[in-house]
């Protein structure tokens, strides 16, 4: 089933349920102990809620919270500190556990699904108070879509403590120490090691997202500049399904020898050991960008159908490259709108200049390469 598809009948569908599920209102309990949070599709939201998770256990006094995903992210939340289970809403297991959680916060912006599976599964919920899933929200909040998603996320925990104060950075995703190894192996297989300035790309993006891709062109001249300026070892991340596109860009380097196409080559849990061998991620907006910025890599993020006043890589060392084609930007989750608008050509204003000169700034005031 296509994602347009999922979307319209979670649209349709879905107000219909909240409209009759919100008939029968639950009675949240005063000091939860049992706590779920709801992130489901997104890669990098899952990353940006996080701190979030700290927080929750740090105000609640519990020692760990529940998580529901769905298999496109549940790798991230697996195995993190405070993090007791990942359930999945794929499973129907899942559902067995009406009513089961104290309190549920639902972190997605729009999906009635999410909603709905919150209502299900907790006697109180927090969520966002647009659309006729609030309905469902035992306690809602006003969703501010000109601050960073992060300090978005962190208002849903204001309801019970007004005085929770925004994170300074992310939390690192942690991996194995195999996957390490398994990591090095990949590197030092194709003669790169850990005194070479390693700069990693994402020069992908989701398919459902193509406009937020910048030229293969551009991201292989800003390589050929990397290498020259820097002496840098390129390494371009990526799934199984972006290795071509990778190799499009390497082909287009004069340095490509300098290269790695490293889609593929790693599950996520060692994709993620990978990004943290970097000394500098350079992104389209897009999971591993955030990835980049969780694990204290200096990122620079390429925007344009999207603001990076939401989405930017977070962080002070962090940056982002944004030369809107429009006044507003074209993506706004929050109201559903996740057009496909890649005739905008979003990303043509943006040069390898702008983006050399953000590396130039975030060098400047870290480790420079030898």
């Amino acid at each position: 089933m296509g994602v347009k598809v999922q979307r319209f009948l979670d649209r349709v569908g879905g107000n219909v349920l909240a409209n009759v599920f919100s008939l029968f209102k639950s009675t949240p309990v005063e000091k939860p102990q049992k706590i779920l949070l709801v992130n489901l599709w997104g890669m990098g939201d899952a990353v940006l809620t996080l701190p979030l998770i700290t927080e929750i256990r740090e105000r609640f006094g519990v020692t760990s919270v529940d998580v529901l995903a769905t298999k496109r992210v549940w790798k991230i939340y697996k195995g993190q500190p405070g993090i007791r289970d990942v359930l999945l809403l794929e499973d129907r297991n899942t559902f067995r556990r009406r009513k089961y959680y104290d309190l549920v916060i639902d972190t997605e912006q729009y999906l009635n699904s999410s909603a709905l599976a919150s209502w299900w599964l907790g006697k109180g919920v927090i969520g966002y108070d647009h659309g006729q899933r609030r309905k469902l929200y035992s306690h809602t909040v006003s969703y501010n879509d000109r601050q960073h998603m992060v300090h978005t996320y962190f208002d849903l925990l204001r309801v019970k403590f007004p005085d929770v104060q925004n994170p300074d950075e992310l939390l690192k995703v942690k991996y194995s120490k195999e996957d390490t190894k398994k990591v090095t192996s990949l590197l030092e297989d194709n003669g790169i090691t850990k005194d070479d300035f390693i700069v990693g790309f994402c020069v992908s993006t989701a398919e459902s997202c193509i406009a937020r891709r910048w030229p293969k062109e551009k991201f292989a001249a800003l390589a050929d500049q990397l290498v020259a300026k820097y002496n840098a070892k390129i390494v371009i991340v990526g799934a199984p399904n972006e290795r071509p596109l990778n190799q499009e860009v390497i082909d287009l380097m004069k340095h490509s020898n300098e290269a790695l196409n490293a889609g593929g080559k790693t599950s996520v849990e060692q994709s993620l050991a990978l990004i943290d061998s970097c000394n500098l991620f350079v992104s389209n907006d897009t999971g591993p960008m955030h990835i980049g910025a969780a694990q204290g890599v200096p990122t620079v993020g390429l925007f344009g159908p999207n603001t990076p006043v939401r989405y930017g890589p977070y962080g002070k060392k962090n940056k982002a490259v944004y030369k809107p084609v429009l006044s507003e930007p074209c993506i706004n989750v929050h109201l559903g709108k996740v057009p496909d608008c890649e005739g905008h050509g979003h990303m043509k204003n943006i040069s390898v200049d702008d983006v050399m000169e953000e590396v130039g700034k975030i060098l400047a005031v870290g480790s420079h390469p030898n």
